[in-house]
């Protein structure tokens, strides 16, 4: 079953990139490559008998919503056209639940020589019929150059210091679902119009936020973010929400505002504990940060009580080993411990099932079977379970056995091959050869 968003709003996590042609002279659509499946091609070019294909094109690394998109994500997002074609609604904003009208079905990535930036070509399918209605309207701004498009993704990201700002940015790396490609209104809703419009001076209105210089009680329905040398924080707020506008840059600008409202007023105890939570939750604040910003006395506030319980444990164990580097004293004492517990293993054995070397009648010394097969029973062990393996030893069939050929003369202990008297040697059994 398709999955459908309520009171017409996007998915959680879904972000836009909206973009204007980046370059002048565009490739022809036919040079690109198709990259959805050649069914799903089929299908949705059934019945057309005129396919019309146009060409929308983005230079990156891009700031988008919430984030910059890299040249990973680019070769996700291509390669997610394997997966489905991206739909896109004429609506010129972004719809939900989606009516597709066109799709985009391919495209290529060129490189440029600095190895991280680039241009994107994307490919689009433009059918004469849209969803309900034709789309020979939207066929005609096309021709004209007079529509832009907005990219749809729920991306992956990972989180850099931005090292002019020093504040964290999003930098997406992947997507993993809900790719779209809308039609949004040419330059209107276009990023790359809202980023460079002359009507927000970011590096202004920064410099009025960090000295304090922000209206946070006047409601204002425009766009323009600096009135009467204040920076209004209604309209700052209202462009860094709206999917048509948002930048990390206005994101940037709210953080700074909500910052210093935050320091002129006293925060108890939750809302403290809140406000560092959500900074750490969202990648804005890490641990080395906050334990730095403690000082000294951060050890102990990173400490649980198993910390606690290790700690004490070690400094118990360090009192009781001398010189100065306990850990080579323990080493020590562990390594005698083991030659000790060898050792008498070794002695028990010995006492019990002779050496590791015994003569023969020939007065030569060879490997005692009964003494190797007792130390593989009785090694690694100490006190009772020593105890019980070599009481264990009486009643073991193999170690009988052997115990029994060392005492019988005519066993490879004792015989002595064409020795001994004529009595001794008819005492020997017979051998048949054959």
């Amino acid at each position: 079953m398709k999955k459908t968003y309520k009171n017409s709003a996007p998915p959680n996590g879904v972000v836009f990139l909206n973009y204007k042609t980046a370059k002048t002279q565009l490739p022809d659509p036919q040079t690109l490559p198709t990259l959805v499946k050649q069914e799903v091609m089929d299908a949705l070019t059934k019945s057309d008998e005129n396919p019309r294909y146009f060409v929308e094109a983005i230079d990156y690394p891009v700031k988008g919503t919430g984030g910059i998109y890299t040249e990973r994500f680019f070769e996700s997002f291509l390669d997610r056209m394997k997966v489905h074609p991206f739909g896109g609604n004429k609506l010129l904003n972004h719809p939900y639940p989606e009516k597709n009208d066109f799709y985009t079905v391919g495209g290529k990535i060129e490189k440029s020589g600095s190895g991280e930036s680039g241009t994107v070509y994307f490919k689009i399918y433009v059918p004469s019929m849209g969803y309900e209605t034709t789309n020979s309207g939207l066929i005609r701004d096309l021709d004209a150059k007079n529509v832009h498009f907005s990219l749809v993704t729920l991306p992956e990201f990972e989180m850099k210091l931005n090292e002019k700002t020093k504040e964290m940015e999003r930098y997406f790396i992947r997507s993993i679902g809900n790719e779209r490609n809308d039609a949004v209104p040419f330059e209107g809703g276009a990023m790359a119009q809202v980023v460079n419009s002359k009507d927000h001076d970011y590096e202004q209105a920064r410099s009025l936020i960090e000295h304090g210089q922000i209206d946070y009680k006047s409601k204002s329905e425009g766009d323009e973010i600096i009135r009467n040398g204040q920076v209004t924080y209604s309209t700052l707020r209202r462009l860094a929400a709206s999917a048509d506008s948002r930048t990390p840059e206005l994101t940037e600008l709210v953080s700074l505002a909500d910052k210093q409202r935050n320091r002129s007023k006293t925060m108890d105890r939750e809302e403290a504990l809140k406000f560092i939570a959500g900074l750490f939750m969202n990648g804005l604040i890490h641990m080395k940060e906050i334990a730095e910003a403690i000082g000294p006395k951060a050890v102990a506030f990173l400490r649980n009580e198993q910390d606690e319980e290790n700690a004490e444990f070690a400094n118990s164990v360090r009192k009781r080993l001398p010189g100065d580097n306990p850990i080579d004293e323990l080493d020590k004492l562990i390594n005698t411990r083991a030659e000790n517990e060898k050792f008498l293993v070794q002695n028990a054995v010995r006492a019990q099932v002779g050496g590791e070397k015994i003569k023969n009648a020939k007065g030569e010394e060879v490997d005692n079977p009964a003494h190797a097969y007792a130390m593989k029973m009785c090694n690694g062990k100490t006190g009772g379970d020593l105890r019980n393996a070599l009481e264990a030893l009486k009643k073991d069939q193999v170690m009988q056995t052997l115990l029994a050929a060392q005492a019988d003369h005519q066993s490879e202990f004792n015989r002595i091959e064409g020795g001994g008297s004529a009595q001794s040697n008819a005492a020997e059994p017979a051998v048949m050869e054959v």
